[in-house]
């Protein structure tokens, strides 16, 4: 709410916190709820009697419901991108005070609007360099937003790109005490952790974003071979045939099978025409 209030320096992401998801605040909450009160209060009131200031609250209301997560699930908590159609209706708000102060204090609105001007334009101005490339928007959004886990993430991912896989395991480290359940940068985590010899965070990496998303193919494979390096043969073969019963044609971890427990019982752990394994031992995963 504040973005559209008062100018202010923005953040390339507003990911929230795990700890803000699991335990929100109630007092943000009841904010929340009591703005969502005033946009539909606002609504009847101008729907009864049209004013200027209930239009520009109804046009403010009106464009920022689509991208709210209200009505629809956009995927986006919040982003300057999802705020520019609904300031039209905050600056025709100010435009309204402004313009009722000029005429009892001319000095003060045209001060206030040379204030806010100027403000406008010096946010503007250190906000422009970032998008200078993609380390630059990546390291502000760190700086800007310590508590999203996107910035770091996504700094891992170009560190590792990169070749520097001790920089890119602190940023993921970092990333993922933030939030724990993108099983993208799970997966990524995981694979630089054993690039860095921490077969320890990558169990527990590979084996939460598989638990996410058991359709994570590179996620399985690497996770059932480090298994098996670790002489879990057990656990990694349950892995495998819980991915064959999922995508029968994988050959991979048809191979892997068999390198574990022979091609008989890579073969009786085949799923049938009709879905159903043949094997006649069955393990949990």
């Amino acid at each position: 709410m504040s973005l559209l209030i008062a100018p202010q320096l923005p953040r390339p992401d507003y990911s929230p916190t795990e700890a803000s998801i699991v335990h929100p605040s109630g007092v943000l909450v009841l904010l929340g709820v009591l703005l969502v009160c005033g946009a539909l209060g606002t609504v009847i009131a101008h729907a009864r009697r049209p004013t200027p200031w209930t239009l520009a609250a109804v046009y403010a209301s009106a464009t920022f419901a689509p991208v709210s997560n209200l009505l629809v699930r956009s995927g986006v908590v919040l982003a300057e991108r999802t705020l520019y159609s609904p300031s039209v209706g905050v600056a025709l708000v100010y435009g309204a005070v402004l313009a009722a102060a000029w005429k009892t204090r001319p000095r003060l609105a045209a001060l206030t609007a040379t204030l806010l001007a100027l403000l406008s334009i010096a946010y503007t101005v250190q906000a422009i360099p970032i998008w200078h490339d993609t380390l630059t928007v990546f390291e502000a959004m760190r700086i800007r937003g310590p508590d999203s886990y996107r910035g770091f993430a996504l700094s891992a991912a170009v560190r590792e790109g990169a070749g520097d896989h001790a920089t890119a395991h602190q940023y993921f480290v970092q990333s993922l005490a933030l939030y724990s359940r993108d099983p993208n940068v799970l997966n990524q985590a995981g694979s630089n952790a054993l690039v860095v010899g921490d077969t320890a965070d990558a169990l527990t990496w590979l084996d939460a974003a598989l638990r996410l998303d058991p359709d994570r193919a590179t996620a399985r494979t690497t996770l059932a071979e480090l298994l098996a390096r670790r002489g879990d043969t057990a656990r990694a073969g349950a892995l495998l045939r819980d991915g064959l019963r999922r995508e029968p044609d994988q050959r991979t971890w048809r191979m892997m099978l068999d390198g574990l427990g022979g091609p008989a019982r890579a073969r009786d752990a085949m799923p049938t025409s009709d879905g159903a394994s043949t094997t006649a031992e069955t393990e949990k995963w």
